[in-house]
């Protein structure tokens, strides 16, 4: 709705609403019957003379306040939050990035190992001649021998697991103030197979870091 200060009138794009006499100057374009008012049929009404509960910015047909009111609401409330998410998204993704760590090693030996989720099994000896460790924190190469007759289920493990890593290079990708994950809200998917030359495929996923990066966008 605008007013138009040279003729006195409110324009609503589809015609001029005058506010002394309460009329609209031309008739409705869209024929509307409401034959249970004392309007009745009356196509120069403003909200059927109801202004209070209704607003009609078009001049074609009358909306309840309410509905109006509660639909912009929920835009505005949507807008606070794709900018609070949009905001908040560049430290979410690197914590999300930290949950995730991947292990490649390449040697000898004769050694398995299997780790599903909580479950693990691991029995042999193997000599990594290089193995990485890839994880948004820091990025580490070295040598890995390790000696192991073990199962374990979730934090409890059962039997020897001797190893000794030879760090070669360490790079740290970003500072960062996030601690390295906590072993009880750590998953892990891997294959060891070594049958006198073999190699080694792990990656950890650190739940705890995952639903605090979650937690992150609504902060």
């Amino acid at each position: 709705m605008r007013y138009d200060a040279e003729t006195g009138f409110y324009y609503l794009r589809s015609r001029y609403y005058d506010s002394t006499t309460q009329r609209f100057l031309n008739a409705d374009s869209v024929i509307s019957v409401n034959g249970s008012s004392v309007n009745g049929t009356n196509l120069f009404s403003y909200c059927f003379n109801n202004p209070i509960n209704f607003s009609d910015d078009t001049g074609n047909w009358p909306t309840w306040n309410d509905i109006k009111n509660s639909v912009n609401k929920i835009v505005s409330e949507t807008k606070k939050i794709i900018t609070k998410v949009s905001q908040n998204f560049g430290k979410a993704s690197k914590k999300f990035a930290s949950a995730f760590t991947l292990e490649l090693g390449v040697g000898f030996g004769l050694k398995g190992s299997v780790n599903i989720g909580d479950l693990a099994v691991d029995a042999g000896i193997k000599a990594d001649s290089i193995t990485g460790i890839i994880n948004p924190q820091e990025s580490k190469v070295g040598q890995r021998v390790e000696a192991a007759l073990s199962a374990g289920v979730g934090p409890f493990e059962f039997g020897p697991v001797i190893s000794d890593w030879n760090p070669i290079q360490k790079n740290d990708i970003y500072e960062s103030d996030f601690s390295m994950y906590e072993m009880d809200t750590v998953l892990d998917y891997g294959l060891e197979l070594y049958f006198f030359v073999g190699g080694t495929v792990n990656l950890s996923i650190d739940l705890k870091l995952i639903e605090e990066s979650v937690m992150i966008l609504f902060e």
